[in-house]
């Protein structure tokens, strides 16, 4: 093997096997991999926020109503996300989607004066 770097640190690499990217003596490899799993769970950790905020919102919103429709920008303007939820349902007819957020469902209807509709749905 001719002389390469190390794909963490650049430290010049003894050949010990054709296969090897990292120093044998560090934590060069273990330090690499906690990078790469960090930059993946950034993806989770944004959907997991926007999908707690978003159940926060409809709680206070919901209050003890099983459910309500309110206008968008309302909602909008206390911190919604339209990507924060985990789930789909869709009726029969395949017209309106439900987006889930745990026990929650909304859909949006964007005519002419976009609502929301929230309702929870309660396990019995």
């Amino acid at each position: 093997m001719e002389n390469e770097n190390c794909l963490y640190c650049g430290a010049e690499l003894d050949g010990v096997h054709g296969n090897q990217q990292y120093c044998l003596d560090t934590y060069c490899y273990e330090l690499a991999k906690a990078e790469r799993q960090s930059s993946i769970y950034e993806v989770g950790n944004d959907s997991k926020k926007a999908i707690q905020k978003n159940y926060k919102l409809f709680v206070d919103l919901l209050l003890d109503d099983e459910s309500r429709e309110l206008e968008l920008t309302t909602v909008q303007k206390r911190g919604f996300n339209p990507d924060g939820y985990f789930g789909i349902l869709t009726d029969k007819d395949q017209k309106n989607k439900f987006f889930k957020v745990h026990d929650i469902y909304f859909s949006i209807n964007y005519d002419n004066n976009p609502k929301i509709f929230i309702c929870k749905i309660s396990k019995t």
